[in-house]
């Protein structure tokens, strides 16, 4: 049978499909819409898989190839006699048309607003105990006393950690009681229905940002997108399991939290703020550039693309660097590690994923800046950024490294990986001994515990306990450590959970004797600088000619601009590269 010969498109025009009902080989019509008058049809999110011509679909007696995976999806369809229209990225977009396809895909964001659902195809093995979890969580989560204010954080964040109202001990009392008899094949269930490669995929993120309503279609089962974001939300935010580790349940919560943080205010996240949002996550893609692109769908949605554009003629490295330029003083905040991207410190490697909680987040509440504008000039062909700020203070010296945490194990205080603490605050006692000699152990129980949870992070567990209060909990937080029998009570477990910032961090100390939280990579004599433009100070290493950028830092006693304490500091133009 020949290939079908699609039709051109008028300005703003886009193809849906009709699946016509039947047996044997599947057999569609075609249909032209406007933007303006598209009528009612879904919006199909699915991953394409490998082999593009392993199925075909008929259309006005002509073949179009599809893919595996959108053969299951059109085939379980067909069965179920549902006739509504669809937009299918693979068939109604020409492929062989590169023209075409670039109009189109512009055009993604506003088509998936237009459709009334977002069908998500999702392959499931056991799709029954997936809905039947999901539908328990969801009524579990909406007992009064679980139930989650977004409104009671008035600011932009994004982030799930930072979202919503406050965990209490109450609440995961609560919560443990409800799910405790839940068999473990449902959770084993969820975790491998969330671990479905569908998840990684940086395209669909952006289906579930634009749609009015997602519906996930596994098999025979249909699943409320907004009832399963509900439930791990739920699971989240209370639950001691580490039962859903799969990268699908974080991806979903971010891309969640960002959708409805941005309809709650009325507002469109930044570039800078949506590239906080999902370097947490594990998204991925077959062009890295796509890393990128992809957001700025979000970004720049209906509006002119002025600082980064959508170029496929273009270079990661030139595309990347682009960004990093447009992002200016706040690129500072993401680079980590050695570099090989451009050997350019201040220009972040966008296919890599952040391991650490991010500081300079919208939702944090630092300042270490004055109220004075970045003054910044990128220099692209020297992979130069030049920016004003202050060297504030210099790291002494440093301790070990906690290793990062997994999303889902921020109740486990028990691991192996909390001795780093005890460590921690060895060395804080060695050095207030060799510094001071007699010190006030509740003072320093109080700095440390500011410092290991980053106060101010505005974390959802985060509480405003007083100096007294805080050095009794810091204090029966270490006596656990050490003791090996010791129960892990509530109130432990939600200090622990408090420490997220912490993770994937280095613990130092200044010049000035400030605990701060380092990168891995920092060292003594490294730099604490606050960059003009920016909330938190970044580490700085000096090299012969210019500065080497290690990235964002904790330092407890300069996340607020202070002209007392930094008053006397030198202005410096940093050239960092």
């Amino acid at each position: 049978m020949t290939r079908y010969s699609y039709r051109s498109l008028q300005d703003d025009q886009f193809r849906l499909v009709e699946l016509i009902p039947g047996q044997g080989d599947l057999r569609i019509r075609l249909h032209e819409r406007n933007l303006n008058q598209a009528g009612s049809f879904a919006f199909l999110s699915y991953i394409w898989g490998a082999n593009l011509g392993y199925d075909h679909v008929q259309c006005d007696g002509s073949d179009i190839p599809i893919g595996e995976t959108l053969s299951h999806f059109l085939f379980e369809l067909r069965r179920r006699h549902e006739g509504c229209l669809l937009f299918i990225d693979a068939i109604c977009i020409n492929q062989e048309n590169n023209d075409e396809k670039e109009v189109q895909i512009s055009m993604l964001s506003q088509i998936n607003r237009k459709a009334t659902s977002t069908f998500c195809w999702v392959d499931a093995r056991d799709p029954d105990r997936v809905s039947r979890l999901v539908g328990d969580l969801c009524r579990i989560s909406r007992l009064t006393p679980l139930r989650n204010d977004p409104s009671s954080s008035s600011c932009r964040n994004y982030d799930p950690c930072l979202c919503g109202s406050k965990v209490t001990s109450e609440q995961l009392r609560l919560f443990q009681s409800k799910i405790k008899d839940i068999d473990l094949e449902f959770w084993e269930a969820l975790n491998t229905f969330l671990g479905d490669m569908y998840f990684e995929r940086t395209w669909v993120s952006i289906d579930w940002f634009f749609s009015k309503q997602l519906v996930f279609i596994c098999r025979s089962i249909t699943i409320s997108g907004d009832e399963l974001c509900l439930a791990l939300g739920a699971c989240f935010r209370f639950s001691f399991s580490n039962r859903l580790t799969s990268i699908g349940f974080f991806n979903l919560l971010v891309v969640d939290s960002v959708k409805k943080r941005c309809l709650l205010h009325q507002v469109r996240p930044t570039l800078h703020e949506i590239l906080s949002a999902w370097h947490s996550c594990r998204f991925n893609a077959t062009d890295e550039r796509d890393k990128l692109f992809a957001l700025l769908n979000i970004v720049y949605e209906g509006h002119s693309q002025n600082d980064v554009k959508i170029d496929y003629s273009k270079t990661k490295e030139e595309i990347y660097l682009q960004a990093a330029a447009a992002l200016g003083v706040k690129s500072l905040y993401f680079a980590k590690g050695p570099r090989t991207l451009n050997e350019a410190s201040w220009v972040p490697d966008w296919n890599t994923t952040r391991d650490h909680f991010l500081l300079s987040q919208s939702g944090t509440q630092f300042a270490a800046s004055p109220a004075t504008l970045p003054d910044v000039v990128t220099n692209p062909s020297s992979h130069i950024l030049h920016c004003r700020g202050i060297v504030a203070d210099r790291i002494k010296k440093t301790s070990s490294c906690l290793p990062p945490r997994r999303p889902c194990d921020h109740y486990i205080a028990s691991g192996a990986n909390s001795i780093v603490f005890d460590e921690w605050f060895e060395f804080v006692k060695d050095h207030a001994r060799r510094s001071r000699g007699p010190y006030d152990e509740t003072k320093l129980l109080f700095r440390f515990a500011e410092t290991i949870q980053a106060r101010g992070a505005n974390t959802i567990w985060e509480t405003e306990w007083d100096e007294f209060d805080t050095s009794n909990r810091m204090r029966g937080f270490l006596e656990f450590l050490d003791e090996e029998d010791a129960v892990e009570t509530l109130e432990i477990r939600l200090f622990y959970a408090a420490c997220f910032p912490s993770h994937g961090q280095r613990f130092g100390i200044t010049e000035r004797g400030y605990y701060c939280l380092l990168p891995q990579e920092a060292k003594t004599d490294d730099l604490v600088c606050i960059v003009y433009g920016n909330n938190v100070p970044i580490l700085l290493r000096r090299h012969v000619g210019y500065y080497q950028n290690l990235g964002e830092c904790y330092v407890n006693g300069l996340m607020h601009y202070d002209p007392l304490v930094v008053g006397d500091c030198q202005e410096v133009m940093f050239n960092i590269k």
